[in-house]
């Protein structure tokens, strides 16, 4: 949602600009994604399910790419749906990126070399060694 910047998920086939259709993801078919799109995490009406605010969206997201890298995925590629063709960080996008740097120290030293302000100021480098901070 983020990556495509649009603003909702739908349960249903949705033909709405902004709204994506969960029937359209390609994945897992064991996660329970409309299961989460009932959660308190979400508002709205069924036809269209928009995150209670954007942060939690971030978290969400880099919560999933975390996972999309540990099961093999390369770094860079994920990191290339994030950044522009210079290796700058999309601006909508900087929230998740320091939300993954985070959570994925691979992710976190090419995110630390590329835009070093944005992961000071929004990630949470407690867990960060000394010479990532």
């Amino acid at each position: 949602m983020l990556i495509t910047n649009q603003s909702g998920w739908s349960g249903n086939a949705t033909d709405h600009p902004e709204i994506l259709s969960i029937r359209d993801l390609e994945c897992d078919r064991d996660l329970s994604i409309q299961e989460a799109l009932n959660l308190k995490l979400f508002n709205g009406a069924p036809h269209c399910r928009i995150p209670f605010h954007r942060l939690v969206a971030e978290f969400l997201g880099a919560c999933y790419l975390n996972r999309v890298i540990e099961n093999g995925t390369r770094v860079r590629r994920v990191l290339a749906l994030l950044m522009e063709y210079d290796g700058i960080l999309l601006p909508d996008l900087r929230g998740l990126a320091a939300w993954l740097a985070t959570l994925n120290q691979h992710a976190r030293s090419i995110l630390i070399q590329n835009d070093p302000f944005t992961i000071a100021f929004n990630a949470d480098t407690k867990g960060f060694s000394p010479d990532e901070n």
